[in-house]
């Protein structure tokens, strides 16, 4: 990287790397920055928001005020044509020559597929270390980034500690509230032009498909219905992802569903999977374990259906349904139905 385009030295900071999706700043940024912000509070430093960008998104002006607002003393936009939609070895290639250039004390990425990808791969070549996949974040009178993660089946938490630098760590999506400051400042912006490998530079996406109601992440989607050991069998997968589908929600599961197999990992809500707060979070045969409430409790309407009276996720719903949610929910399906028959002749 060029002298003239080094721009400003952050040495110290704590680097926030900002997450896109089609150009758009991704919720988790602003999670991610309020966590940078309360690192550098603690070690009296700045928070730097990293943009990697291709040449289009990078005259986005208005990233810049979001960013400012959560807590960005600086934002640096890298941007070459290479680094529009997520590719890992320009994307990984253009953090590690930054980091080498400007020496970030932390650098905080969000524990998603690219940010896990991004975060193994950059403590490796910067000979960093790595916590990942943490709820929570703090620094020691030392210096020394610690992080917090669930562990023994979310009984426990582990303290683990980050001894060189960089010091690279994922946080879960959901585990800090994104807190706009009161009052902020402009930050100091500088845009960066990296010069990539070309067999990095000849990588990119050929096409990028939006995601549907069904395909979208739990962690955007406005409505989940999630299934947990009442749901049994593939059969019971089967009526979940039609009642999701009818309602133009995302499927979710308990642990106990994922360990079982019926559903991916990349569905389980709770503290050993993502925390969750769409509009409408409707339970099927979920207990409601601690560890599943602490990952949906502060959904904005709670609907349980469960055939335990006394079970705990009743504690927590808005609305709750005693019953066998093999007939509850075929129930529910023909009542549906109904309601959008007249929608689609009057189309």
């Amino acid at each position: 990287m060029p002298d003239s385009q080094k721009g400003p030295n952050p040495v110290g900071s704590v680097w926030s790397v900002v997450e896109q999706q089609g150009g758009e700043l991704s919720p988790v940024s602003f999670e991610l920055l309020a966590e940078a912000r309360a690192l550098a509070d603690a070690r009296d430093s700045q928070v730097c928001a990293i943009v990697l960008s291709s040449e289009h998104d990078c005259t986005a002006e208005s990233h810049i005020d979001p960013l400012a607002e959560h807590g960005a003393d600086q934002v640096l936009l890298v941007c070459h044509p290479a680094l529009g939609d997520y590719a890992s070895e320009p994307h990984i290639e253009a953090l590690t020559d930054l980091c080498q250039t400007l020496n970030p004390e932390i650098v905080l990425l969000a524990s998603s597929l690219d940010g896990q990808d991004m975060a193994a791969r950059l403590s490796l070549r910067t000979g960093g270390s790595l916590i990942s996949d943490c709820v929570g974040l703090k620094v020691n009178t030392g210096g020394v980034l610690q992080g917090s993660k669930p562990v023994l089946d979310d009984h426990l938490y582990a303290e683990i500690y980050c001894e060189r630098r960089p010091q690279v760590a994922t946080l879960r999506p959901g585990a800090r509230a994104a807190e706009p400051l009161h009052t902020y400042q402009k930050p100091e912006v500088q845009r960066i032009e990296p010069v990539l490998d070309a067999a990095s530079s000849s990588v990119s996406v050929g096409e990028f498909l939006p995601a549907t109601a069904r395909s979208v992440s739990i962690l955007e989607a406005e409505r989940v219905v999630a299934g947990g050991a009442g749901i049994q069998n593939p059969d019971g997968v089967r009526l979940l992802d039609a009642l999701a589908e009818s309602l133009g929600a995302c499927s979710a599961a308990s642990r106990v569903l994922v360990d079982s197999g019926l559903m991916p990992r990349d569905k389980q809500v709770g503290l050993s999977g993502v925390v969750v707060k769409p509009k409408l979070y409707l339970a099927l045969g979920i207990s409601g374990a601690a560890y599943h409430l602490a990952g949906m409790s502060e959904s904005e309407i709670i609907i349980a259906v469960n055939t335990d009276p006394a079970a705990e996720i009743f504690k927590v719903a808005d609305l709750s349904a005693v019953g066998d949610l093999f007939e509850v929910v075929p129930a529910l399906l023909e009542r549906l139905a109904q309601q959008q028959a007249p929608q689609e002749l009057a189309a």
